[in-house]
């Protein structure tokens, strides 16, 4: 257990899911392509080993527009990938709902920080968003999310998360978006992907194709 214990540890800078969604409650258009990058930095409590590791993240994203209400995601991350979706449950003439399921992958190799391992993880959030004015959107959601974390040396690990976020997203022009978000999370079962929590701040640029 305490070897588990230990490399559960690692996955602070291994193997951590990403969190963030720098996107509203409204999908992109039918048979358009978006895409964009973001950064982020951001820190993470490890209540266990009594320790917080400052963290960063840098992503890439490609989403098309399926149907009115349904566009799909692919983000690829240090170090992994994520498939997505927003679904829009509700259109309104204020405030637009929708769901934000995802699915992502991370693998590990053995170094001498690290061991080989495999984490997976799936998370379910929401997102209410409104437009202010002609050229902002603000947003604000909640997520919750399961993960696992199986190392080649043995045994396993899972955890479960719940979540918020708030964004808000700016036209720059026709076609571009600059979007900050603030997001943070809490593990409240299970030790990943860490026995406690983390808090990240970050921004993203995407263009409509």
């Amino acid at each position: 257990m305490r070897i588990l214990a230990s490399a559960l540890g690692l996955v602070l800078m291994t193997g951590c899911p990403s969190t963030s969604v720098y996107r509203t409650a409204d999908p992109i258009e039918p048979g358009s392509y978006q895409v964009g990058g973001a950064t982020s930095i951001g820190g993470i409590s490890d209540e266990a080993q009594e320790t917080r590791s400052a963290t960063g993240q840098t992503e890439l994203m490609l989403r098309y527009g399926v149907i009115e209400n349904l566009d799909l995601g692919l983000k690829l991350f240090v170090p992994g990938v994520e498939v997505n979706a927003t679904y829009r449950v509700h259109r309104g003439n204020l405030w637009s709902w929708a769901l934000l399921p995802s699915l992502s992958w991370v693998r590990s190799k053995e170094s001498s920080a690290t061991v080989d391992a495999i984490n997976a993880f799936a998370s379910l959030g929401g997102v209410a968003s409104r437009p202010l004015g002609d050229k902002w959107h603000i947003g604000f959601g909640v997520y919750s999310g399961y993960g696992l974390y199986w190392p080649e040396t043995g045994g396993r690990g899972h955890g479960v998360w719940v979540g918020s976020f708030a964004l808000a997203d700016y036209q720059l022009r026709d076609r571009w978006h600059l979007t900050p978000e603030l997001s943070m999370y809490k593990v409240v079962s299970g030790q990943v992907p860490v026995t406690g929590g983390a808090m990240q701040t970050g921004i993203a640029l995407r263009v409509d194709l």
